[in-house]
C-alpha cells in the first residue's frame, strides 16, 4: 500500500536510481566519472555545428541500449539513421 500511495504521490519521483545503472558519459579533466542517470533529469545537448554533438548523443544513446534500456529517436534530419540500437521517428520530409 505504501508503494502505490507514492507512486500515486509523486510517481516515485523520490527513488533514487542505483548507481550501476547509470551510463558513464565521460570524464572530468581530473579523470573522475560523468555518470547520467537514466531515470534522472533530462539532458540538453547543445553547441555549434561540428562540435560534437551527434557523436556525444549516439554515445549515451548506446550505452543506454547496452544496458537495456530502450532507446527511441526524433529524427528530422536523419543524423541516427544508422543507429540500429534505436527505434526512429522522422524524415527531412
Amino acid at each position: 500500500m505504501e508503494l502505490v500511495d507514492r507512486l500515486i504521490a509523486n510517481d516515485l519521483s523520490d527513488l533514487k536510481t542505483l548507481s550501476r545503472h547509470h551510463i558513464l558519459i565521460g570524464a572530468t579533466d581530473d579523470k573522475a566519472e560523468v555518470p547520467l542517470d537514466p531515470a534522472g533529469y533530462g539532458v540538453l545537448v547543445a553547441g555549434t555545428s561540428g562540435s560534437g554533438k551527434s557523436k556525444i548523443t549516439t554515445s549515451i544513446m548506446e550505452g543506454l541500449a547496452d544496458a537495456g534500456y530502450q532507446v527511441l529517436v526524433i529524427d528530422p534530419e536523419v543524423d541516427y539513421e544508422t543507429l540500429d540500437c534505436a527505434n526512429h521517428i522522422g524524415n527531412p520530409t
